[in-house]
């Protein structure tokens, strides 16, 4: 997937300043071959990260794993969290507009876009 990057007021780029990485063992992981796959809340923290770029439209550079294991890296302007039947989402579009829900436990890692990381 191609991701582009967009520019944002350097106030909001201040409120996400970190890397959030959980090591796959961390985010109960094991096996991502299983597309049915139990469900692993995330860290209280970390969900309170994503709440805080949806609350101040951060755009957010994402890498996460699908059900097959595939890894993919996306840029995503995050809108909401959802829950459904036990499992916590974040929403949120890509660069062309189209909606994006994934599972908060097969997110790898989350950064915020900055002008230094253009």
């Amino acid at each position: 997937m191609i991701c582009l990057v967009y520019l944002y007021d350097k106030f909001i780029i201040h409120l996400l300043p970190r890397t959030l990485t959980l090591t796959r063992r961390e985010r109960g992981l094991n096996n991502m071959s299983h597309d049915n796959e139990t469900y692993t809340p995330i860290n209280c923290d970390l969900h309170s990260e994503y709440e805080l770029a949806i609350m101040h439209h951060t755009l957010l550079r994402i890498v996460w794993r699908d059900a097959a294991g595939l890894e993919h890296v996306c840029t995503l302007l995050p809108t909401d969290l959802q829950t459904a039947q036990g499992e916590e989402f974040l929403l949120g579009q890509d660069h062309t507009g189209q909606s994006v829900r994934l599972r908060l436990d097969r997110i790898l890692t989350t950064r915020p876009i900055t002008t230094e990381t253009q």
